[in-house]
């Protein structure tokens, strides 16, 4: 652990990136950077502003931009129980990280290719194929998480978990900052469509691979593992298991779950105030720089409240500070009834900025402290069972904005967002049960009273 011993020491965190160090450091770093890299090369695309307008410029329906969130994050889930059981008796995880990561930068210039030759394809199969694309990248990268969380778990001491998160969610807001400014330059930029979106999945293939390469580099340490790969059934088996033997897991596994159905509107903001409320479409970069900046600021203050409140306390409060984001449109709607707001468009421009900021916010405090209880409670030589399966079952409900495109075509927006701020609250409730075993927060403790 002397290695380790200066982590907190009051030195910059761009000290800890860029100072000589041990390896052990040195893998931190690169673990890190990786981190950082998968989430800038998803902002550049951005599935939550970019994509539903990218669709949108396709023809497509409310119902298909609801299945967004559904591939997005189904895509992303589903596979992860089926990848833990093949890499449970794996010693090393990076080699198969790196390749599903080349792979899903191949995916992102072959989405780029179809973006730009569109028109010589009918336009629904030219959105059946992008979305059959898109939902590979997202189990290439779903599959590659089982692996990476593993490696982060070897690298990064628990009493770190909530730094590493932390200065990730740091990094990654300074990025998605600059990404945000980037993804506005271009869409109101002279690049014409469909080649100004080309060029965000371009810039997004790029990042990945870079971020593949450094993680390439990362020498794993040892650790427990299974003597065999288990069968998806079989795997299936240990994690149901899993969930019999472990209340404090069922407990985190209804947060989870819970957690999925709150952001149930987010695909859908951007459209609105496009659609209802004449948001120009370039607010789009203006929206997601908002968002990661309010997501970078926020993280210094959940990075404090995690090391001296706990990683539950974190969780509750992010939880409660997200229900606004659903909130204020909603109550745009009520006070102007989804007519123009008086000024024109900068009112409700205005709205949606602070709800992106708010969703922003609240989304740092849940990855920094979501992933840190997890490995906290997962014994080491269960860990990828306990991702997978964690993944896997909460991937179930990502297909809850199908029926929300549904919903909208059919009753407009004001029920699917009373809805999600509901919902909201029901996670709330179910955060604040989530408790971590008491070794792993007396140690969490312990690093904050040290800090």
């Amino acid at each position: 652990m002397s290695d380790w011993s200066d982590a907190d020491d009051g030195r910059s965190l761009i000290s800890h990136l860029t100072r000589p160090s041990s390896a052990p450091r040195a893998d931190y770093r690169r673990a890190l950077f990786h981190e950082v890299a998968m989430s800038l090369g998803m902002t550049l695309a951005d599935p939550a502003t970019v994509i539903p307008v990218l669709l949108r410029e396709l023809r497509a329906s409310n119902t298909i931009i609801g299945l967004l969130p559904s591939i997005r994050f189904g895509g992303w889930l589903l596979p992860q129980l089926f990848a833990a059981g093949y890499l449970q008796s794996k010693q090393r995880k990076v080699p198969y990280v790196v390749g599903l990561d080349v792979a899903r930068s191949l995916s992102y210039v072959l989405i780029a290719l179809l973006v730009i030759y569109h028109q010589h394809i009918p336009s629904g199969l030219a959105i059946g194929v992008f979305l059959a694309v898109f939902g590979f990248t997202r189990m290439t990268a779903g599959s590659a998480t089982v692996g990476r969380f593993d490696v982060v778990g070897k690298v990064v001491p628990r009493n770190r978990l909530a730094e590493f998160y932390a200065t990730r969610g740091i990094w990654t807001g300074a990025g998605g900052l600059a990404a945000g400014v980037f993804i506005g330059v271009v869409l109101a930029s002279g690049l014409r469509f469909p080649v100004n979106y080309a060029t965000l999945f371009i810039a997004s293939a790029v990042v990945f691979t870079t971020g593949a390469l450094v993680f390439g580099l990362v020498r794993e340490g040892g650790g427990s593992v299974s003597l065999r790969a288990r069968s998806p059934l079989a795997n299936l088996g240990n994690a149901l298991t899993v969930v019999r033997r472990d209340p404090l897991y069922r407990r985190y596994l209804t947060y989870r779950l819970s957690l999925e159905v709150m952001g149930v509107a987010a695909p859908f903001y951007m459209v609105y105030a496009a659609d209802v409320w004449g948001v120009p479409v370039a607010m789009a970069g203006t929206y997601v720089a908002a968002g990661t900046a309010a997501s970078l600021l926020a993280n210094l203050h959940w990075r404090r409240r995690a090391q001296h409140a706990g990683n539950v306390t974190v969780l509750t409060e992010s939880v409660l500070l997200g229900a606004l984001a659903p909130l204020l449109p909603l109550l745009l709607t009520w006070f102007h009834g989804g007519q123009p707001a008086p000024g024109g468009s900068w009112v409700p421009a205005l709205v949606f900025l602070l709800a992106f900021v708010v969703q922003g916010a609240g989304n740092s405090g849940r990855e920094i402290c979501n992933n840190a209880v997890l490995i906290n409670m997962a014994p080491d030589s269960d860990r990828p069972s306990y991702i997978g399966l964690t993944n896997t079952i909460t991937g179930l409900l990502t297909f809850t904005p199908i029926l929300a495109g549904r919903l909208i075509d059919e009753y407009g927006y004001q029920p699917l967002l009373l809805f999600a701020v509901l919902a909201a609250l029901v996670t709330w409730w179910a955060a604040a049960r989530v408790r971590e075993p008491l070794a792993a927060e007396a140690i969490c403790r312990e690093a904050g009273d040290d800090g």
